[in-house]
């Protein structure tokens, strides 16, 4: 992060991919386990994996999302973070929507959810059509994920988003009640078993949480 964008020279490219490479092989194997382990606590996933492609609760990475991410950088005229790009190489999309009603009595849990580049292009589009009619936005804001109160179907504030483009290795996600970068809020999400909303209601995560994040891997 120091480095900004020199990350991308050869002084440092190699490295940066690296350690983003092992991150996000980390997150793929979270992801895989939350898919198993959330419905214990009586987690039943709104868009499960035989539902709409590229938003099910897990949709791995294929060939055509590395085209998307190449499509999408082309578009924008510069790259996507190393991390954001990496994720989507290595792990594709995730969502952990559930069900109304169903789960632990949170009220807002803010499951993660990382939408495909697929997502991001359909929004590029809008926005490059709103530029044409004089709508002009200093920066393309790129959805992650909804808010906390759009994945319980309540109608609430504006989605998580990225700044693009952005040469460095991460990027700050913006409309959140706290300031994360991309990397730093999956930390905070696998901490909570996925659903970091637990935090804005625990000083510490109960018991079923601790046994559920107790099995996944630091990041």
């Amino acid at each position: 992060m120091a480095v900004g964008e020199r990350v991308r020279s050869r002084d440092f490219l190699t490295d940066a991919q690296g350690v983003a490479d092992e991150t996000m092989r980390r997150a793929r194997r979270n992801v895989e386990k939350l898919v198993n382990l959330l419905p214990g606590l009586g987690w039943t996933f709104a868009r499960p994996i035989q539902g709409q492609p590229g938003y099910a609760v897990y949709s791995p990475s294929e060939d055509k999302q590395h085209d998307e991410i190449e499509q999408l950088e082309r578009e924008l005229g510069g790259p996507v973070p190393l991390s954001i790009a990496t994720w989507w190489r290595v792990v594709g999309s995730v969502d952990f929507t559930r069900r109304p009603g169903s789960g632990p009595p949170v009220e807002y849990p803010d499951p993660l959810v990382v939408l495909p580049p697929s997502a991001v292009l359909d929004e590029l589009a809008e926005w490059k059509e709103e530029q044409e009619y004089g709508e002009t936005h200093p920066a393309f804001l790129a959805p992650l994920a909804p808010d906390s109160f759009h994945k319980e179907d309540v109608s609430g504030g504006a989605p998580y988003v990225i700044a693009l483009p952005n040469p460095a290795c991460d990027a700050d996600v913006l409309n959140m009640e706290r300031s994360f970068t991309f990397v730093a809020y999956l930390r905070h999400a696998f901490s909570w078993a996925g659903l970091p909303g637990y935090g804005e209601v625990f000083s510490r995560p109960p018991p079923e949480i601790v046994a559920i994040a107790a099995q996944l891997e630091p990041l």
